[in-house]
């Protein structure tokens, strides 16, 4: 009796090694967008946070720790930059020294 043993081909560890290779890069990349994707949403939220602020009456503004200046500089700062955070600096800062 002839036995036969059976050998995987390289092309098919290869294509197996690449759809390995494949899946990560795909996992990565999906996490990565999923990661922006929230940070833009977040971003987004603060914005409009933001844009709420700016219809506030200045006596609101003065009991949360802000004033119209503060809403306006933070409305001019760049989108790479956190307004909200930074306008929550400036009201801790301002309660602080009254």
């Amino acid at each position: 009796m002839h036995t036969h043993t059976i050998q995987t081909p390289k092309c098919v560890e290869s294509q197996d090694s690449i759809h390995a290779w494949l899946s990560q890069k795909t996992n990565y990349a999906i996490a990565r967008f999923n990661t922006w994707s929230k940070a833009r949403k977040q971003h987004r939220l603060n914005r409009e946070a933001l844009q709420h602020l700016t219809k506030l009456d200045n006596r609101i503004l003065n009991d949360i720790g802000l004033t119209r200046a503060d809403v306006i500089w933070a409305s001019d700062l760049p989108l790479s930059q956190n307004a909200a955070q930074e306008l929550e600096n400036i009201s801790k800062m301002n309660r602080r020294s009254r």
